[in-house]
């Protein structure tokens, strides 16, 4: 059930902005034909709705955003913590968590982006440094009850 809510707040929160392209950089990587690497909130929501998330990502994500709604912040987990230092929320030590997750989130979503770029392996770690260092979040409102 928890799962369920996680992916319908995740769906809604970025249904409402799946037009938007994202600009993160001042030169942003390109492609062959010099076009910048973009994405758009749907592909994330695609991503994330395509991964096999368990428990234990679940129980990750649950971590950071009470931890996050704990230090004064919303109930949030940006992509900078998901793929810098799983299970730590806004305000959160880095160390607080460190190997605590079998399968961390971000193992899942490299292996997603990997699969769904296949051989092209520039578009696929553009991809990844795009999102990690992009202000997208996962946000789990009323996480508490």
């Amino acid at each position: 059930m928890k799962r369920m809510l996680l992916f319908g707040c995740l769906a809604g929160a970025l249904a409402v902005t799946a037009c938007e392209r994202l600009d993160l950089w001042n030169n942003p990587p390109a492609d062959e034909e010099g076009e910048p690497l973009e994405f758009t909130l749907d592909e994330v929501a695609r991503l994330l709705a395509a991964i096999p998330l368990e428990k234990d990502q679940v129980a990750e994500v649950r971590d950071a955003v009470t931890t996050s709604s704990g230090n004064g912040y919303d109930e949030e987990y940006p992509m900078r913590q998901v793929f810098e230092t799983p299970g730590t929320g806004v305000g959160d030590t880095p160390a607080t968590r460190v190997g605590a997750y079998p399968t961390p989130l971000r193992d899942l979503l490299t292996a997603e982006i990997r699969k769904q770029y296949g051989t092209r392996a520039l578009d696929a770690d553009a991809f990844l440094y795009a999102l990690s260092s992009s202000d997208v979040q996962i946000y789990w409102p009323f996480s508490e009850d």
